[in-house]
Order: structure tokens, then C-alpha cells, then sequence
């Protein structure tokens, strides 16, 4: 007792606390007692008549329905619920496109009530604002034929921007596109000029051909050169041709070309990184060839 520590509780008052025992379990145990004197009393024959259902453990019933493995236990025989039917009911988590979860709420009855209320007094708004604008939607027959025309302008200009998305071909700037009098003529009439048409495309002729004068004179050609005596340029030669002929050694080009190639494979070999994947000899033969004799150790020494 000397290497032990024997605690020895003393009372801290003249309270009693004994064992807390629920009353199903005295009860069900009574009720086998009970059983079991009538059992004795009546012998083996009454058995049968006196059966008394036992309850049965989640591993009896296991047993009874293919073992561990097949058995599944079931969880909701335990719930308490206002109807026992509910139990094995299978409880979604989308319905009506709507996750169920954000319905769990004490309060949910309330709220529901009060968004009925709300939605019937907008609904109820919206027809009597239905009602009043009535009068105000019939139009005239000009407004009428503006409408029409907006909705068709519209119309041409979505068919026109769906058109432009497909185009694969390139477009040409503005200042390279050319067009032709009838466009132009057109142009105008869109326009509402259908009068002294010719004047303007005789301006606008005439201001094209200043502003051709004026950038000629600007870069020192007031005149235009007489294209029949002028001569082409003739073609520049490669720098190889340039800086390697001779007479004497007319192979030198091709030479100075066989030497760069050779040296540019030369560099391409070198050129090796981390990247290029490139694995050594894990295993060089001069390391792993032959054998060492034993007397050959003190070398290693």
C-alpha cells in the first residue's frame, strides 16, 4: 500500500444520491418478472398463448435480413413526428425548382402569408394601372406609320450587323475604297439634294484636283515627270554576292555558306537546357565493367 494512492471520498453532507433508474426500464423489467412467474406457473403448454413480443436489437435484425453488408439500419424509426406514416418518407432537396433548405424556418408560415398578401396587392396594382393606360396606348395613324418605320430601320440594321459578323473577307479603309458617280450621285439624292447636281460633283472633282497640286508641290513635283524617259531600277544584289565576288575564286560564296551552316549545327548541338529533357549514362561502363579482385581492397582504404 505504500507505492499506491487509495482514495477514500468522505461525505460533503447528509444528502442521498442514489442510482437514477428511468421508469421505462423498471417497468419493462416488472413486466418480465411478471412473465416469467406465469410462465413457471402455467407450464410449457401456455407458452405459445402467452407470447410476449421481446424487443429485438439492430443485430438480430441484421441476422434475420442477409448479415453485416446487406442489412441497412434504418435511422427514421426513432423520429418523432406528428404522423408515423411520414417516416419512410423520402425527403427531397430540389423541388419545383427550389432548394429545400432555404424553407426551413420556424417562422416559414408567416412569411409565406405575408408574401401572398404582398403579391396579391401588386397584382391587384398593376391591373388597375393596366386599366388607366389603356386610353393612352391607341396612337394615331402618323404615329402609327412612325412606329413602323423605326421598327423597320431597326430591322435592317440588326440583319446588316449579323451580315458584317459573317464577313470573313477584309475590309478596305476608307481612303483606299473607291466609288463611282452613281453612288455618289445616289448619296446626294439620299440626302434630299436633287437639284444642281452636277455643280457639286464639279466641285468636289475640282477640290480633289487642288489638293492632288498642292501635295505635289509640297514634295518639290509641281510637274509630273515624263514617265516614257524614266528608267527602272535595277535589282540590288544578296549581301553574299555583294561582299564575296571575285574573279579569281568564284566558288567563295558558296564556300562562306557550307562553313555558316557548319557552324550553326554546331551551336544548335550545344544549345542544351534543362528544358530538352535530355537524360546521362546513369550507368557509364568504365564504373561497371569487369570485376574487382579482393586483394585489390586496400586501395580503397
Amino acid at each position: 500500500m505504500n507505492k499506491l494512492h487509495v482514495a477514500m471520498p468522505k461525505a460533503r453532507d447528509s444528502k442521498l444520491r442514489p442510482a437514477a433508474v428511468p421508469d421505462s426500464v423498471e417497468s419493462r423489467k416488472q413486466k418480465i418478472e411478471e412473465r416469467k412467474a406465469r410462465l413457471a406457473g402455467n407450464g410449457e403448454d401456455a407458452m405459445e398463448e402467452d407470447e410476449e413480443e421481446v424487443m429485438k436489437t439492430e443485430k438480430d435484425l441484421m441476422l434475420e435480413n442477409g448479415g453485416a453488408g446487406v442489412y441497412s439500419c434504418d435511422f427514421t424509426k426513432h423520429w418523432q413526428l406528428a404522423d408515423p406514416s411520414w417516416r419512410s418518407d423520402i425527403v427531397p432537396e430540389i423541388m419545383d425548382g427550389k432548394n429545400i433548405a432555404d424553407f426551413v424556418d420556424p417562422a416559414i408560415e408567416e412569411m409565406l402569408a405575408e408574401l401572398e398578401a404582398e403579391e396579391e396587392q401588386l397584382l391587384q396594382e398593376q391591373a388597375e394601372g393596366a386599366m388607366e393606360d389603356e386610353d393612352d396606348e391607341e396612337l394615331d395613324s402618323d404615329e402609327a406609320e412612325a412606329v413602323a418605320d423605326i421598327k423597320e430601320y431597326k430591322g435592317k440594321t440588326v440583319a446588316k450587323a449579323r451580315v458584317d459578323e459573317q464577313r470573313t473577307k477584309p475590309v478596305l479603309p476608307k481612303k483606299n475604297q473607291r466609288h463611282t458617280l452613281a453612288e455618289f450621285k445616289e448619296h446626294l439624292a439620299s440626302m434630299g439634294i436633287t437639284q444642281d447636281v452636277e455643280s457639286v460633283v464639279d466641285r468636289v472633282r475640282a477640290r480633289s484636283r487642288s489638293r492632288t497640286k498642292t501635295r505635289g508641290e509640297k514634295r518639290g513635283r509641281s510637274e509630273t515627270p515624263d514617265r516614257s524617259r524614266s528608267r527602272g531600277r535595277s535589282a540590288t544584289p544578296s549581301r553574299h554576292a555583294q561582299g564575296l565576288t571575285s574573279e579569281k575564286s568564284p566558288g567563295l560564296v558558296a564556300d562562306g555558306l557550307k562553313r555558316m551552316k557548319k557552324a550553326q549545327k554546331n551551336i544548335i548541338k550545344k544549345a542544351i537546357s534543362e528544358s530538352d529533357r535530355t537524360y546521362g549514362d546513369k550507368k557509364p561502363k568504365w564504373q561497371f565493367t569487369g570485376k574487382m579482385d579482393v586483394r585489390k581492397t586496400r586501395n580503397k582504404r
